[in-house]
């Protein structure tokens, strides 16, 4: 299979190239995701081979935040583009997660399998080549065809690794109008008995991620399947929360209706 790579414009283009001339990069992440879903990408993530300070010596006006995991921020000196950011990331291997958050040590890689291989759903772990090739080796693009969110490798293990993974599973659920993603069956008994995962992750990247879900049209029916899961209990631990009237994708609206009280 291969991706339409003239529907990049010609800024993403630019970050492209620029980290081609000096080595190797992927499209990677929910731009993918989103395209082979019949979406309209929008942020473009992308893997390099390139180590963090490499990237920082190609675009001086990157943020230096998480180059520790490999990840920066990367601004472009384009006036009309000045609060975009692309997210880039040197292939690396994980070592433990000892906080249930981010990996105790990273090890910088090559191999654009092996990273992908890391990461939570197979649904993410899809990448595309500089000719617009797709690499695809855990079955991402059959579960996208099928509506499921499945775990790469063990769900048990990679909820383990970091319980924010926990909410993010419920974001990728919702398909505007096309409807919903489901949670697959390993990873949904893999959520319900590690629910202590999420005194792990800071209340910001839980609301973070409860936002966009309370944005979407389908956010009474994931908010639903989360309720199912306990999730809502957990996240909202003494707060009376009930199900969402109406179809507001207000997430404002949403969290009110959600909290008023009444079941």
């Amino acid at each position: 299979m291969r991706v339409d790579l003239s529907l990049l414009d010609g800024e993403d283009r630019l970050v492209l190239n620029k980290l081609r001339e000096k080595g190797e990069a992927w499209i990677v992440g929910g731009w993918v995701r989103d395209y082979l879903s019949g979406i309209n990408p929008k942020e473009l993530d992308i893997a390099t081979n390139l180590k963090p300070d490499e990237v920082a010596e190609i675009f001086p006006r990157s943020i230096l935040v998480g180059e520790k995991y490999g990840t920066i921020k990367v601004k472009i000196d384009q006036p009309s583009h000045e609060d975009r950011i692309w997210e880039v990331t040197t292939l690396r291997k994980d070592g433990g997660y000892g906080d249930g958050r981010r990996p105790d040590n990273v090890n910088f890689g090559s191999s654009i399998e092996a990273d992908l291989s890391r990461r939570d759903y197979t649904i993410n772990s899809i990448a595309v080549d500089k000719a617009g090739n797709v690499i695809d080796p855990h079955g991402g693009i059959r579960d996208l065809d099928m509506g499921i969110i499945r775990c790469v490798g063990s769900p048990k293990d990679r909820i383990g690794e970091d319980g924010l993974r926990i909410i993010r599973a419920f974001r990728f659920m919702e398909l505007g109008d096309k409807g919903l993603r489901e949670v697959d069956k390993e990873l949904s008994e893999a959520i319900s008995s590690n629910l202590k995962m999420l005194d792990k992750i800071s209340r910001e990247r839980v609301w973070s991620e409860l936002k966009i879900i309370l944005s979407g049209p389908n956010a009474r029916k994931i908010v639903d399947t989360m309720r199912a899961h306990g999730v809502m209990d957990k996240i909202l631990d003494g707060i009376t929360h009930s199900q969402i009237s109406g179809n507001s994708t207000n997430y404002s609206v949403n969290l009110a209706l959600m909290c008023r009280g009444d079941d």
